[in-house]
């Protein structure tokens, strides 16, 4: 039986989750970026460098609102980073991340980077960035690897 003990400060925020099985979240683009149908892209749509999966934001419990995310929603900081200041800046951290099902450790700042900064809400990569579709902005339906429908 689960047991919901009142916590303080940093473990606080994990009871204000509503996914509190795992720390690893999809990328939103297996479903191109769509919450209300629940229609999925296969794995073999993907460029085998496509990052699928990744620990999310810790320190965000709006992070596990769902089982997908966006790019620009944030990545975990607890391995090896620091949970106060920038994270878009910490080249300590580590994110483990899931590459057609091949665990992998990428540096936080570097997916930062290729989700185009912290713009929560985006449904597409920022205008700005020219380097897309990439690794993170992947949906294989969207030029830029955005939101399109099936």
């Amino acid at each position: 039986m689960f047991s919901c003990v009142p916590a303080t400060g940093w473990n606080a925020q994990f009871y204000e989750r509503q996914m509190l099985i795992s720390s690893y979240i999809w990328n939103g683009a297996v479903s191109s970026f769509d919450t209300l149908s629940h229609k999925t892209r296969k794995l073999g749509q993907f460029k085998p460098t496509a990052i699928l999966q990744w620990e999310s934001d810790e320190t965000s419990p709006i992070s596990f609102n769902d089982g997908g995310n966006l790019p620009n929603e944030g990545f975990t900081r607890r391995h090896g980073g620091s949970l106060g200041g920038d994270p878009t800046q910490d080249p300590r951290s580590r994110v483990t991340v899931d590459v057609r099902q091949q665990r992998q450790a990428h540096v936080a700042r570097e997916l930062y980077q290729l989700s185009g900064g912290l713009a929560p809400g985006d449904t597409a990569p920022p205008a700005a960035m020219t380097d897309v579709p990439n690794d993170i902005w992947c949906n294989p339906a969207d030029p830029r690897g955005g939101m399109s429908t099936f």
